[in-house]
């Protein structure tokens, strides 16, 4: 796909910032400082979150080998080999960290379902680069941070703020490219996208949540259902601000 020169002159910038993340090593960090799990969070469950940030970096460094011909474009690959690159040094990371409290723990079945639902979509591409770069990226953000909340620990915190400002830049390049072509397709294959994704992230997130969430103690008693509600009701309107058209029926209700 051919893209205008200021669109790919900013996907080259993005590519030479994440080409200097790569001199970030994972024994960068100093392993040597003990973890801060808590006496009262069983490592089982520390382990069990951490885990999943671990299964989703494999997943989507998968996801950008096998994307990257589908967008036919120079610079849009050229990024995507820098994130895969991420991605896969992140699970090195998220690995050492869990070397230390029992090590990896299985991935959810919900989480498992939605990489695969991710390989076999055969709707436009478009649908991949939102689940991966828009909503599960953009939830692996907000997750770190709940966690981080209730599992206090530095190690963690150290590794989550080197891996929060790459995954920053993975969102900013979704954000990119999706506003560039999705204008350009049809408004069934934008309902087609958004009914899969809606049934993607509340299958996924519902599992994710429902155990995380008894531990979030600042953020209150608010049941996980209606967490659920309202971020789906803040994924919308990201979709929407990179140019996916939602019916007003489909998000009637949305906080403005």
């Amino acid at each position: 796909m051919n893209l205008d020169s200021e669109t790919t002159a900013r996907l080259t910038r993005l590519t030479e910032k994440g080409q200097r993340a790569q001199f970030q090593s994972v024994d960068d960090f100093d392993w040597s400082q003990r973890h801060g799990v808590p006496f009262w969070l069983p490592n089982r469950l520390a382990g069990w979150a951490v885990s999943q940030f671990l299964h989703g970096e494999r997943a989507t460094a998968e996801m950008c080998q096998m994307v990257a011909p589908r967008l036919n474009n120079a610079a849009a690959s050229a990024f995507l080999e820098t994130q895969r690159a991420d991605e896969l040094r992140h699970a090195a990371i998220y690995d050492r960290y869990l070397s230390q409290i029992g090590g990896p723990r299985p991935a959810s079945a919900h989480l498992t379902a939605a990489y695969q639902a991710g390989r076999e979509w055969d709707g436009p591409v478009e649908g991949i680069l939102l689940a991966y770069h828009v909503i599960l990226e953009g939830e692996s953000l907000f997750l770190q941070q709940d966690v981080a909340r209730w599992l206090p620990c530095r190690l963690f915190n150290q590794m989550s703020a080197v891996i929060a400002r790459d995954e920053a830049r993975h969102v900013a390049f979704g954000k990119i490219w999706l506003r560039q072509t999705l204008p350009k397709l049809d408004h069934e294959q934008h309902a087609l996208i958004h009914a899969w994704l809606k049934g993607l992230w509340f299958d996924t997130m519902g599992s994710v949540i429902s155990r995380l969430k008894p531990f979030d103690f600042v953020n209150g008693p608010k049941p996980w259902s209606e967490w659920l509600e309202e971020n789906w009701a803040m994924r919308e309107r990201e979709m929407m601000n990179v140019g996916l058209i939602i019916d007003k029926l489909q998000h009637q209700g949305m906080a403005a």
